[in-house]
């Protein structure tokens, strides 16, 4: 069997109904793993998530449905995953928090939404995830992070903040707990569209946007998935406190001053 599949792996998926988490589900339940997904919003909202229960069935693709800023919400995932499966092999977080306001003019309250839905997340999903997988021997940990953590975007303080701490958080998880056979890395996604996002934007409009990007183009969520899974396979058995850009070159394009 390829190292590069997920066989029997039992992987938890954050923001599973958003279309990264969807598509990674999706992608992973395809190369043999136990998904275990988890939104804030009810699994009745999401036809794609019903779709893939229906396809395999709630013990290859099981959901609940939690916000993973609250830690009690946290523990109680993770009792589940325990007690249903016995193990964790994998992790994928996704979720977040966007507050898209100009730096002067964002209130703390709006701060610390951004910072709890986006950082304090990855902290209580990467601390119980370890507790568990150590007593097993040990597991892999993918963050999602966004290009807007190197790059700074104007009217993104509070988000690009958060996301920068995950690539620091996820190295100090790495540092720890590598001893444990544990391994910890960051994705960090340009922007991703769905088919009918490009088609929408018209052509002209889609021009000027993708000159954004070294290669020319946004990305596809499918792209994202394929680094996730590589880096929670086998394959990616020496891999840990890494950051993969997989944005398209975003990052080498200088930072736009906002005059306004």
């Amino acid at each position: 069997m390829s190292r590069f599949q997920l066989a029997d792996k039992v992987i938890f998926i954050t923001g599973v109904a958003g279309l990264l988490g969807r598509v990674s589900a999706k992608m992973f339940l395809e190369r043999g793993a136990i998904v275990v997904g988890s939104d804030i919003i009810p699994m009745s909202q999401s036809k794609e998530l019903l779709s893939l229960q229906e396809k395999f069935n709630s013990d290859r693709f099981y959901f609940i449905q939690a916000d993973v800023s609250d830690e009690d919400e946290v523990k109680n995932v993770f009792s589940q995953v325990k007690e249903k499966f016995g193990r964790l092999d994998g992790v994928f977080h996704n979720a977040f928090k966007q507050a898209v306001k100009p730096f002067v003019e964002l209130t703390l309250d709006e701060w610390d939404e951004a910072i709890k839905g986006t950082l304090t997340s990855t902290f209580l999903v990467n601390k119980y995830a370890v507790s568990m997988m150590i007593p097993t021997g040990g597991g892999a940990i993918v963050n999602t992070s966004s290009v807007r953590a190197q790059v700074p975007t104007a009217r993104n303080v509070a988000y690009g903040s958060a996301k920068a701490g995950i690539h620091q958080l996820t190295k100090v998880v790495a540092l720890e707990h590598g001893g444990h056979g544990i391994r910890a890395n960051v994705l960090i996604p340009g922007s991703f569209m769905t088919d009918e996002e490009r088609h929408g934007m018209g052509a002209e409009k889609l021009n000027i946007y993708e000159r954004k990007f070294a290669l020319g183009r946004a990305g596809k969520a499918e792209e994202l998935s394929e680094m996730a899974a590589f880096l929670l396979s086998d394959a990616a058995s020496y891999v840990t406190a890494s950051l993969f850009n997989v944005d398209g070159g975003y990052n080498l394009f200088p930072a736009k001053v906002s005059r306004g």
